[in-house]
């Protein structure tokens, strides 16, 4: 009778034992489990993560790409601004989209850019509006062979400017008019541009007195194959 309840006791131990090998079994397995799936949670992580990274790193590029962007064209503007133009002209912000023989711009008819407008940088003619797409402009500017401009000089002389093998020809100067080397020399506001914009010097003449005209070579106030930004003249 003595030893039901120590076989009892034996067998509840034993139970209890089984019990907690299982418990502990399964808890490792679960665990096993657990880790598993939350390696693979942090490695689906940490891939988003780089995918995520490379988006944000792609949009921080693009907007550091509009910010010079931006800087440039802010800079354009207040150069711009300064210059002693006619106060009247109206004056259209453009991009400089291409630079060859001819320039490009991304303003067209879209903008109410019209063939044969005035382009400028500052208070610099760059050119004349050859060609306008819908949202593009083809610029002939002044050393094109093609590009004739009626022009004035500081001394009230009349001509017309020719480009040709990238230089500015002063021609159709009467010899009664005075020529001075350091002249000034801009649009004389004849056909569709506008006067007293400022076109380059005179830096050379060429005396022929046989010859009914003067001519002299001008030379650009600016540099066509360095400009980013223009403005055309509405």
């Amino acid at each position: 009778m003595k030893m039901r309840p120590r076989s009892s006791l034996y067998l509840i131990i034993s139970t209890m034992l089984v019990i907690i090998v299982a418990i502990y079994l399964l808890r490792s397995t679960i665990l096993f489990q657990a880790n598993s799936i939350r390696g693979a949670i942090w490695k689906q992580k940490v891939a988003l993560s780089n995918e995520e990274k490379q988006s944000l790193e792609e949009q921080l590029n693009a907007t550091k790409f509009e910010i010079v962007k931006l800087r440039e064209e802010n800079a354009a503007l207040r150069m711009q601004l300064e210059a002693p133009l006619p106060p009247e002209l109206g004056l259209l912000p453009a991009r400089v989209i291409g630079n060859s023989r001819y320039l490009f711009i991304d303003q067209g008819k879209a903008s109410g850019v019209k063939a044969g407008s005035a382009v400028v940088s500052q208070e610099i003619l760059v050119g004349t509006v050859m060609e306008v797409g819908e949202h593009s402009s083809k610029i002939k500017v002044l050393t094109d062979p093609e590009s004739k401009i009626p022009v004035r000089t500081h001394n009230g002389a009349l001509g017309l400017l020719q480009g040709g093998d990238n230089k500015l020809m002063l021609t159709r100067i009467l010899q009664s008019e005075t020529l001075e080397i350091g002249d000034d020399v801009g649009t004389s506001g004849a056909q569709v541009l506008p006067g007293g914009i400022l076109i380059g010097i005179i830096n050379q003449l060429i005396e022929e007195e046989v010859e009914v005209y003067q001519q002299a070579v001008i030379s650009p106030s600016i540099d066509y194959q360095l400009l980013t930004h223009v403005f055309v003249v509405m």
